[in-house]
């Protein structure tokens, strides 16, 4: 009796030694990751998922990713592939503490409604996000709506309507000169506004030639103002249902005709919210042609080759 006592203790100590080994037994563990952008390998100019396991994953629906201005900060959205109701997301992050990114979760922010797309200022001092969360903090979730956080020394308010003229507003991003890019929700348009010494100016609808379908959203503009890259149905050239296109500025101070992105980044199925990391190097972008909403990253000189079409 004492043999087969003794021979099961022996298995087990076994079992648990190879199992801790391959890490099977430890799910709960994470990856040590250190340097820019999560400790990934960078791309070249042929997209490639970005933090397969960590950010995207099978498990979860996860999209438009953004990177703070000081790069210790990453932000994006997740729900679960279960989950059948696309805007029941919340917004996750890891940071970068002791050189040490932290295991991505669910952002201090977030609340029990919906939320997606952070975007912060240049300067770091504001956190801007999209929210279903009623104005009031109770009851049934309402329109999609932005609102904004700002830096309080260490800490950061709390999340508060950005509030009309900006109603229906989503996908908002700055430029650093003072200028707030962003989609109107409600007309599938884009439009921009002055923004300096926290005070918004008068808003813009942006030129027919790329307000020019009924459909086009997820309006991502560079820091310096030089390009635009957003999506777009119902064009001619395109892939899928939905296609990541790039606007440049020529020497008149005009936008170009958008011009499609090609294969190289477009599929069949929908690519959506384009990002570009806070140094420049990077876009990013969600697309689902594997089944489920993963975040993609190449280098910003695929780019380079696109605008030489202009030049032609």
């Amino acid at each position: 009796m004492k043999t087969i006592e003794l021979f099961i203790l022996i298995v087990i100590i076994s079992l648990n030694s190879i199992f801790g080994q391959e890490g099977i037994l430890d799910k709960t563990s994470f990856p040590i990751l250190s340097g820019k952008y999560l400790g990934q390998k960078v791309p070249g100019i042929k997209p490639e998922l970005f933090a397969p396991g960590i950010v995207s994953t099978k498990e979860y629906n996860d999209r438009d990713l953004t990177i703070s201005p000081d790069g210790t900060q990453i932000f994006f959205a997740r729900t679960k592939t279960s989950n059948h109701d696309d805007f029941d997301y919340d917004i996750m992050y890891s940071e970068l503490e002791d050189g040490i990114w932290s295991e991505p979760e669910i952002a201090w922010f977030s609340s029990k409604y919906g939320e997606v797309e952070a975007f912060f200022t240049p300067d770091g001092k504001e956190l801007y996000f999209n929210s279903n969360r009623p104005a009031s903090g109770h009851g049934e979730a309402e329109h999609w709506e932005t609102w904004v956080m700002k830096k309080d020394g260490d800490n950061w308010t709390a999340p508060e309507l950005i509030g009309p003229p900006f109603n229906r507003v989503c996908y908002t991003t700055f430029t650093q000169n003072g200028k707030m890019y962003y989609t109107r929700e409600d007309l599938l348009s884009f439009f921009k506004v002055s923004y300096k010494n926290g005070i918004f100016g008068q808003p813009e609808k942006l030129d027919t030639i790329i307000n020019s379908t009924k459909v086009q959203y997820n309006c991502f503009i560079s820091s310096d103002e030089s390009y635009l890259i957003f999506v777009s149905r119902e064009r001619n050239d395109g892939f899928g249902k939905g296609d990541l296109y790039v606007s440049f500025r020529n020497n008149s101070n005009e936008w170009c005709k958008p011009i499609n992105m090609g294969p190289e980044i477009n599929s069949p199925e929908e690519e959506t919210c384009p990002s570009v990391s806070n140094d420049g190097k990077f876009l990013f972008f969600t697309s689902d042609k594997d089944g489920n909403n993963d975040v993609y990253w190449v280098s910003i000189k695929f780019l380079e080759k696109l605008k030489h079409t202009y030049n032609k």
